[in-house]
C-alpha cells in the first residue's frame, strides 16, 4: 500500500490502521477543516465520528471541507496529528456499529481531485479506503453544485428493466431470484418493464451498454431513482472522468449510477436477490449495492450525490408517511373521527428495528406501510376543483360575481369543500403521494372575458400591499395590464374565447396552493362561461365547467359554479409513473357558440376557432367513406391509381388543416417531438362534432400531380421514410405524414356530469391486459349479405378461434348476449357487427335476425362485470359513425364498460367491416402473444401502419378510444 495520501502522515502504520486514520481524517474534515478539536482520546473522536455520519443517517464526503484549487501545503495541513488516535476511534466506531449495517460508515470522495494528481491519486486513495471496511465507497460528481436529483423511494421497491428483448434476460433472473426456497424477494421488489408505458422507478438496472445508449436520447423521457449498469466496473479515475455516466445521471434525474460488473462475470440472480436482501434491512441502496457487490465478488463504481443516496431507504418511507399521517385536517364537519396515529410511529419503529431475516423486518415493514396507506385513504377527505372571486372593490375572495368591465381576480384550486357538492370529486386517489405534493396545471378557458395568469412577482405584490389590507385591487391590476401581463378592455362585438395556465402543487391532504387569474369581462357581457382543465404530464385529470354572472355582486352565498365534468376517462392509477404525453387538446363548442380547440404543451396553452375547417372535415369523412365501399379486397397503395387519388384527397385536406393549426397555435403544432419523431397526444372532446386529427397531414403540401411514394409500402412496415429522398417532396404522398400513422393519439369524450358517482372502470396498470379470451362474437345477418360472404364469415371466426375461445359459435339475439357477459371467466374480446336501423322511431342495434337493442338499452352491464377489461371491436353500417349529432354509440360504448373501443369515422358496410374485424383480431393474436410489450396506442398505430401496408384500404376509416397505456404482449 502507497502511504503517502496526505504526506508521510501515518505512513509509520500498518496497511488497515493507515487506512482507518486516513478514512476518520477525511470524515472529521467532510464540512470543516476545523470543525472538531484534535484530540488523542480515541473514545472522543470516536463520538466526533459518530455526530459526523449521524449515527449511520449520513454518508460523510471525504476532505469536502477542502477546496480543489489548494496548494501542496495547504492540502497537508490539519489539526488532527495523532493517526493512531484516529485509526483506534475508527476501530471504535466500527465496532459500535456491528449489530446495526445501517449505522456503518458509508464514505464519498469527490470526483474534482481527479484533476489534481499532484494532490492526490484518486485511484490510490480508494485503493487505500477499500481497507476502512466502510459500508460503501462513491463518488460525488465534480459538478455538484446547484444539481437537482430526486430521491423517490418506495417500500416495496419498485425495480424497473428496459422493455424490449434487452431486459429479458435481467426480468428472468430477477423473477427466478423470488422462486428460489422463498417468495419474499419478488413480495418487497416488484419488477416492471419501463418504457413502453411507464417512465418511472425508484430502481433502474439496464443491461451492459445502456448507460451510452440513455446518455444519447436527446428528450429521454425515462425517470429513475437510482441507475444500476451492468456493466464491467472501472478504475475510480476513469469514473471521474467518465462524461457518459454524469450524463445520464442528469438526464434520469437519478440520485446515483452505477457500475455493478458485467452479467457474465456476475451472477445476475444471487447478486439481485442480495441486493434485496440488504435493502430489506434498511440499509440505503449504495450500501445495499456494496455489500450485494463484495458477497458477489465485484465491487461496485457509485456515482451519485450522498445526501440523495442517504435517502433510498426504508426509513425515508417511514418518515414521508408520518409526515402525511400528521398533516391530516381537523375532523370533519359532521364529526367523523380521524384516527389516532399508532404508536410508536413508523420511523421510530423502523430506526428501533433489529435486523433478524428478512421475513421478521422487511415483510413486516412493507404491511405496515400498506396498512398505513389504507389508514390514510380512509381519512382522506374528498376534494374538489373550485374557484373564487375578488372584486376590484373588495380585495376578497367572497363575491358571487364579476364585476362588469373591470380587472377581477379568480382563484382555482383543488380541495375539500365547505359546501355540498354531489357532482365527481377530483381522482387524487389515483396519484402517488408518496414522492411528495404532485404538479399539476391549471388551464383555464373562458368565454365573454379576457383572462391571464397573474405572473408570481405580481402576486407577492398584490397580496401583501391590495387584498390583505383591504385596499381597492382594481388600479393595480390595471397597472399590471398595462405591461401586456393582462389584456385591454374589449369591444363588446368582439366574440371572446381565451386560454390562461398556470402551475399548482397539490399535497396528500387538504387544499392546493391558489392558481391566481385576472379576469376582465367583455363589455356588455352579461355571464362568463368557462372549463377547467387540471393537467399532469400533459394528461388531463379532470375538467369542470365554471360559470359566474357578470354585474352587480350577488349577496352570499352566491358563488361561481363549478361543476366537475363526467368524461368516460382512462382512470390515472399509478399517474405520476405513466409516460407523459407531449399536449393535450380539447375540442369543444360550449363555449363562445363555436367550435374551440385549446391546445396546451408543457404548461403553454392557446384556444382558438376551427370552425372555418369543418369543410375539410366533411370532405375526409366523405372519402373514407368512398374508400370504405370499393369492391375490391386488397389495394396495393402504390399499385392502386383510384387509392391514390383517395389519399391525395385526404393529404390535401390534412395538410390544409395543419398549416391551419400551424398558423393559430405556431410553436405547439410544429414543435419536435421528443422520442424520435413521434408525439404522443390526448384528445378530450366535449362536443359531438368530430375532430380528425388522425389524417392531419405534417408532410409537405402534396402538388396537383403528387404521387404514392414508390417506398411508402416499405415505410410503413418499418414505421418511417428512414433515407427515402422523396419525403420532403410536395411530388409524393407518404401515409407515415397523416398524423394517426406517425403519432399516438388517445382518444376521450367528455360530457356534463349527469351521473356524480360515475362509473368505477378497470384502468391499466403494471400487468398486461391480458389475453383476449374468452371472446363475444355477434353480427347481423345482413353484414354478410355480400359475394362470398359466408366465406368471409367462416375467415374471421377462424381469426377469433385463434385469439381465443368462444363460449358460442355466434351469438344471435340479445338475450343470449346479457346471459353469456355474465359468465366465468369474463369476457375479455367482444366483436360486433351489427345492422342499424329505427325501431319505432329510436334507433337500435340488430344481431341476427331482426333481433334489437335500442339505442336507450345500452347502459352498464350490457358487456359484463365493470372489474375485467374489455376490448370491443364495434364495427358496420353507421354504428360507428362517430359525427353523429345525438348520443354517438362509442360514448354510449364507453360509458357502458368498454375500456378500449376500435371503431370507425365513417359507415362501413358489411363486405369491408367482415375483412377489417377479420385482420384486426389477426393483429391483436400477433401482439398479445408477443414476447415484446406493446401499448395500446403504439399498437393502434402499428396495425394502421401493418394493415395499409397489405392493402387494407377500409382501415384509413378506423378509430380507437381508450387509454393509449393499456400493455399487450407477454
Amino acid at each position: 500500500m502507497e502511504k503517502n495520501i496526505i504526506g508521510s502522515w501515518g505512513a509509520d502504520l500498518d496497511d488497515y490502521e493507515y487506512a482507518w486514520a486516513v478514512a476518520a481524517l477525511g470524515v472529521l474534515e467532510a464540512r470543516g477543516t476545523r470543525q472538531h478539536a484534535p484530540s488523542s482520546d480515541p473514545d472522543v473522536l470516536r463520538d466526533a465520528l459518530a455526530e459526523e455520519f449521524d449515527r449511520g443517517g449520513k454518508t460523510a464526503v471525504w476532505r469536502y471541507a477542502y477546496s480543489s484549487v489548494y496548494a501542496w501545503e495547504a492540502w497537508q495541513e490539519h489539526w488532527h496529528k495523532d493517526a493512531l488516535a484516529l485509526a483506534q476511534a475508527w476501530q471504535l466506531y466500527l465496532e459500535s456499529t456491528w449489530h446495526h449495517p445501517r449505522s456503518m460508515p458509508r464514505l464519498a470522495v469527490w470526483a474534482a481531485w481527479q484533476a489534481r494528481p499532484d494532490l492526490v491519486n484518486l485511484d490510490n486513495l480508494f485503493d487505500v479506503l477499500s481497507y476502512a471496511d466502510a459500508r460503501s465507497l462513491s463518488l460525488l460528481p465534480q459538478d455538484a453544485y446547484g444539481r437537482e436529483a430526486r430521491a423517490d423511494w418506495h417500500w416495496p421497491v419498485r425495480v424497473g428493466v428496459p422493455a424490449g428483448t434487452d431486459g429479458e434476460r435481467l426480468m428472468e433472473s430477477f423473477q427466478a431470484a423470488g422462486d428460489r426456497g422463498t417468495n419474499w424477494v419478488a413480495q418487497l421488489a416488484h419488477v416492471a418493464k419501463v418504457g413502453v408505458v411507464r417512465d418511472d422507478c425508484d430502481l433502474l438496472i439496464v443491461p451492459p451498454g445502456w448507460a451510452e445508449r440513455l446518455a444519447g436520447q436527446p428528450n429521454l423521457r425515462l425517470r429513475a431513482g437510482f441507475v444500476i449498469c451492468l456493466d464491467d466496473r472501472r478504475s475510480w479515475s476513469e469514473v471521474a472522468r467518465a462524461s457518459i455516466l454524469d450524463e445520464t445521471l442528469k438526464k434520469l434525474g437519478a440520485a446515483g449510477i452505477a457500475l455493478a460488473g458485467h452479467p457474465d462475470r456476475l451472477d445476475p440472480e444471487y447478486w439481485y436477490r442480495e441486493l434485496i436482501r440488504e435493502l430489506s434491512h434498511d440499509v440505503p441502496l449504495h450500501a445495499a449495492l456494496w455489500e450485494a457487490g463484495m458477497r458477489a465478488g465485484v465491487d461496485p463504481n457509485i456515482l451519485g450525490f450522498p445526501d440523495d443516496l442517504d435517502r433510498l431507504r426504508i426509513l425515508s418511507v417511514a418518515e414521508r408517511l408520518d409526515r402525511q399521517w400528521g398533516s391530516l385536517p381537523p375532523p370533519m364537519p359532521d364529526g367523523f373521527e380521524l384516527a389516532e396515529a399508532p404508536e410508536p410511529r413508523l420511523a421510530d419503529k423502523v430506526r428501533e428495528g433489529e435486523f433478524y431475516s428478512e421475513m421478521e423486518f422487511g415483510l413486516p415493514t412493507a404491511n405496515d406501510f400498506a396498512d398505513r396507506k389504507m389508514q390514510l385513504e380512509n381519512n382522506r377527505q374528498p376534494r374538489w376543483i373550485q374557484g373564487a372571486i375578488a372584486r376590484p372593490e373588495s380585495g376578497d375572495f367572497t363575491a358571487g360575481s364579476l364585476a362588469t368591465e373591470k380587472p377581477n381576480l379568480v382563484a382555482v384550486f383543488i380541495g375539500p369543500s365547505l359546501v355540498e357538492r354531489i357532482d365527481r370529486p377530483f381522482p387524487d386517489r389515483e396519484f402517488d403521494f408518496n414522492d411528495g405534493p404532485i404538479p399539476l396545471q391549471v388551464q383555464f378557458e373562458l368565454a365573454n372575458a379576457s383572462i391571464a395568469a397573474l405572473r408570481s412577482t405580481q402576486l407577492s405584490d398584490l397580496l401583501q400591499y391590495g387584498i390583505t389590507v383591504g385596499n381597492t385591487v382594481s388600479q393595480r391590476l390595471q397597472d399590471y395590464g398595462a405591461d401586456g401581463s393582462a389584456p385591454d378592455p374589449l369591444e363588446a362585438e368582439r366574440p371572446l374565447v381565451e386560454v390562461a395556465t398556470d402551475s399548482i402543487t397539490l399535497p396528500a391532504v387538504g387544499k392546493s396552493e391558489p392558481a391566481y387569474f385576472i379576469v376582465w369581462p367583455q363589455a356588455g357581457a352579461v355571464k362568463a362561461s368557462g372549463r377547467i382543465a387540471i393537467i399532469h404530464n400533459n394528461r388531463i385529470a379532470q375538467t369542470a365547467t365554471f360559470e359566474a354572472n357578470i354585474g352587480p355582486d350577488e349577496a352570499p352565498p352566491a358563488r361561481p359554479i363549478v361543476q366537475a365534468e363526467q368524461a368516460p376517462l382512462p382512470r390515472l392509477q399509478d399517474a405520476p409513473q405513466r409516460r407523459k404525453f407531449d399536449m393535450t387538446m380539447i375540442v369543444a363548442d360550449d363555449l363562445g357558440d363555436r367550435l374551440n380547440l385549446t391546445i396546451n404543451r408543457d404548461g403553454s396553452a392557446k384556444t382558438g376557432s376551427i370552425s372555418n375547417i369543418t369543410s375539410g372535415i366533411s370532405t375526409i369523412q366523405n372519402t373514407i367513406y368512398d374508400v370504405t365501399r370499393r369492391d375490391e379486397r386488397l389495394q396495393i397503395i402504390t399499385e392502386d391509381k383510384n387509392l391514390g387519388d383517395v389519399l391525395y384527397l385526404l393529404a390535401a385536406n390534412g395538410a390544409t388543416i395543419y398549416n391551419m393549426l400551424s398558423e393559430g397555435y405556431r410553436g405547439m403544432i410544429d414543435k419536435p417531438a421528443a422520442d424520435n419523431g413521434e408525439l404522443r397526444i390526448e384528445v378530450m372532446s366535449s362536443t359531438e362534432r368530430h375532430f380528425p386529427l388522425e389524417y392531419v397531414y405534417s408532410g409537405p403540401s402534396p402538388r396537383v400531380r403528387a404521387v404514392v411514394c414508390p417506398n411508402a409500402v416499405a415505410a410503413l412496415r418499418q414505421g418511417s421514410c428512414g433515407e427515402c429522398p422523396n419525403q420532403n417532396s410536395p411530388d409524393y404522398i407518404c401515409p407515415n405524414h397523416f398524423w394517426g400513422w406517425k403519432h399516438v393519439i388517445q382518444r376521450r369524450a367528455c360530457q356534463p356530469s349527469g351521473d356524480p358517482d360515475g362509473r368505477e372502470e378497470t384502468g391499466p396498470t403494471r400487468t398486461p391486459f391480458g389475453e383476449l379470451t374468452p371472446i363475444l362474437f355477434a353480427a347481423s345477418n345482413k353484414a354478410f349479405k355480400f359475394t362470398n360472404g359466408e366465406a368471409e364469415r367462416g375467415t374471421l371466426l377462424a381469426a377469433l378461434h385463434a385469439l381465443g375461445s368462444l363460449p358460442q359459435e355466434e351469438v344471435d339475439d340479445w338475450q343470449q348476449w346479457r346471459t353469456l357477459v355474465q359468465t366465468q371467466p369474463p369476457i375479455k374480446l367482444l366483436v360486433l357487427l351489427p345492422h342499424t336501423d329505427v325501431v319505432r322511431r329510436v334507433e337500435a342495434l340488430e344481431i341476427g335476425d331482426a333481433h334489437f337493442l335500442g339505442k336507450n338499452e345500452i347502459m352498464r352491464g350490457i358487456f359484463g362485470p365493470a372489474d375485467t377489461p374489455k376490448l370491443l371491436i364495434a364495427i358496420g353500417c353507421t354504428v360507428a359513425q362517430v359525427t353523429e349529432t345525438f348520443a354517438p354509440y362509442h360514448i354510449l360504448f364507453q360509458n357502458a364498460g368498454a375500456n378500449v373501443i376500435f371503431t370507425s369515422l365513417a359507415k362501413i358496410l358489411g363486405r369491408d367491416a367482415v375483412p377489417i374485424a377479420t385482420e384486426i383480431a389477426n393483429r391483436l393474436m400477433i401482439h398479445s402473444a408477443s414476447e415484446d410489450e406493446i401499448a395500446l396506442g403504439e399498437l393502434i398505430r402499428d396495425i394502421r401502419r401493418q394493415m395499409l401496408a397489405d392493402g387494407y384500404s377500409g382501415v384509413l376509416g378506423i378509430l380507437c378510444f381508450g387509454d393509449a397505456d393499456w400493455i399487450f404482449g407477454e
